[in-house]
């Protein structure tokens, strides 16, 4: 047994997953790859437009929140910000240049005529229920690169180790077609693990979906899963009970054909194209006598008896960001140890304590 060298170790997908994900699955269609994992979480913030803050500390001192303007013309010329007003008679009542008054504050266009910017975003006391979600992002196989985030209200069930599915309804700010996640100045995320996170713990806003879509949207997926309304999932799995870090490794069979192989005859999961197996962070493991790594590893596989070790790069938002090491024995010292010999060359650190197949 021997390590892969440097040039023959085949590159794999690690996809970080939420540290409550239950259930995962990997799938094609045509050029693009989809990983999802269902992940129940904390109750979602939201912030809300503070429009009678607004009026309160603005518009109640201003002096075209009115309906008419009491005008006396003598020795003064009148203008506002959207154009000259004109008068032939001293003691006529001008119409207010402002509709906040009569149709409130939605009905202006800022800066307003006063030059105020209008309501600013503050946070609510409300919360959403984040208790059946699914976060899914999906990876353009022709350029190795990330596409798109998308998130649902949707239960995955698991019942004697296969997953059922309800319906995906849509959540807060998503877009109603297709899913899509709306990050607006939140930087994108790096992956499902941090999905997860920005998504649950940011604030969110009614720009795309309202709040009471998404509480009637989690009420709904509730009552299917009270009624055993969902179907089977034969491609989705269940994620092994654990509190280390988890991740999934997944190899597609158009950009990586070896792994593809590999993998598939090893004993991991098969969906057409893709093959895609669960994995857990083990620390500082003494890959060989002078080799120390944070590796991830599967849980022992039935059909080899043997565990599979992977190496993550942590290239951001880009589909190959690891490598595949080869098989260990289901009896490998993965407990964390410190180096204490001097590094060897790379040929010389590749010893018999792993196989390729």
């Amino acid at each position: 047994m021997k390590f892969f060298s440097s040039t023959e170790a085949p590159p794999v997908h690690i996809e970080l997953l939420p540290d409550s994900a239950h259930a995962i699955d990997v799938y094609t269609s045509l050029n693009m790859l989809t990983i999802k994992a269902w992940a129940p979480g904390s109750p979602i913030p939201c912030t809300g437009e503070s429009e009678l803050s607004f009026i309160n500390n603005y518009c109640h001192q201003c002096e075209f929140y009115c309906s008419e303007i009491d005008v006396d013309l003598e020795g003064r010329e009148l203008s506002t910000s959207h154009g000259e007003l004109y008068c032939v008679d001293p003691s006529v009542r001008f119409a207010s240049p402002c509709s906040a008054y009569d149709e409130g504050v939605d009905s202006i266009s800022f800066p307003c005529t006063a030059g105020y910017n209008g309501p600013q975003s503050e946070p609510t006391d409300q919360k959403l229920s984040a208790e059946y979600m699914v976060y899914g992002r999906t990876y353009d196989l022709t350029n190795d690169f990330f596409h798109k985030d998308y998130v649902a209200i949707q239960a995955a069930v698991v019942n004697r180790n296969s997953v059922y599915l309800t319906d995906a309804l849509s959540a807060i700010n998503t877009y109603h077609d297709d899913s899509h996640v709306c990050w607006g100045e939140t930087n994108v995320p790096a992956n499902l693990l941090e999905a997860e996170a920005t998504f649950t713990t940011s604030f969110a806003n009614e720009d795309l979906c309202s709040f009471d879509t998404h509480i009637n949207n989690a009420t709904d997926v509730e009552s299917y899963v009270d009624d055993e309304n969902y179907e089977l999932c034969s491609s989705a799995i269940t994620l092994p009970t654990t509190t280390r870090p988890q991740a999934l490794v997944a190899a597609a069979i158009t950009s990586m054909p070896n792994a593809f192989v590999l993998l598939g005859s090893s004993g991991c999961h098969i969906n057409k194209n893709v093959v895609y197996i669960p994995v857990c962070l083990y620390s500082d493991v003494a890959i060989d006598e002078d080799t120390v790594s944070n590796v991830w590893v599967t849980e022992v596989l039935p059909s080899i008896n043997k565990r599979l070790m992977f190496v993550y790069f942590d290239n951001e938002h880009t589909f190959t960001n690891a490598v595949y090491l080869g098989q260990i024995d289901s009896n490998f010292n993965l407990q964390p140890c410190k180096l204490t010999l001097p590094q060897s060359s790379e040929p010389e650190a590749r010893d018999n304590n792993l196989s390729p197949a």
